[in-house]
């Protein structure tokens, strides 16, 4: 786990981003532990009780610069993509095994923050959603590191850093 919230950790700082949305953020594991790259930050959870636990831990590391939202991040993402200034946020989406739901995907290519750090589980699911993000050219796959978190069995995390291409707008 630390390599993986380090991997995570240098693609944010790479991009240079202000704010951080975590969406299906759990216990705020990436959100506490990446509070002190931005000035801000944002965590959105469906369950109540992961929620409190973010709370709790991120009073626990003295993280004061963000707050968990309870909710579906598919429907919470349009408000909080449009809580930052897109062009200085980094929205972290770590989802389930089933990838992000396509209206998700729609809304991010609308909205378009700079950098989406995309951690996944399953390698299939993930090939799928960048090519939805990198269709027509609205993001650009920077870089994906695999990380072999499971030995000796066929899975693999992976992060995959996708930056918004410089010459598209909105579409």
């Amino acid at each position: 786990m630390p390599k993986l919230v380090e991997t995570v950790r240098e693609r944010l700082k790479d991009s240079g981003s202000r704010f951080l949305i975590d969406a299906y953020c759990g216990v705020g594991f990436f959100s506490v532990e990446l509070a002190d790259c931005v000035e801000q930050f944002a965590g959105v959870e469906v369950d109540i009780a992961a929620i409190k636990a973010a709370r709790r831990n991120a009073q626990t590391r003295n993280r004061t610069n963000g707050e968990f939202i309870a909710g579906r991040a598919e429907e919470l993402l349009p408000q909080m993509l449009t809580r930052f200034d897109a062009n200085d946020t980094t929205l972290l989406i770590d989802p389930p095994r089933t990838g992000c739901p396509p209206e998700s995907l729609a809304q991010l290519r609308q909205v378009q923050p700079a950098q989406i750090l995309y951690v996944s589980c399953h390698p299939a699911t993930l090939a799928r959603d960048l090519n939805i993000l990198c269709a027509d050219g609205v993001y650009t796959l920077n870089k994906i590191v695999p990380l072999d978190m499971f030995p000796q069995t066929q899975h693999v995390e992976c992060v995959a850093d996708l930056r918004k291409t410089a010459t598209t707008g909105q579409l």
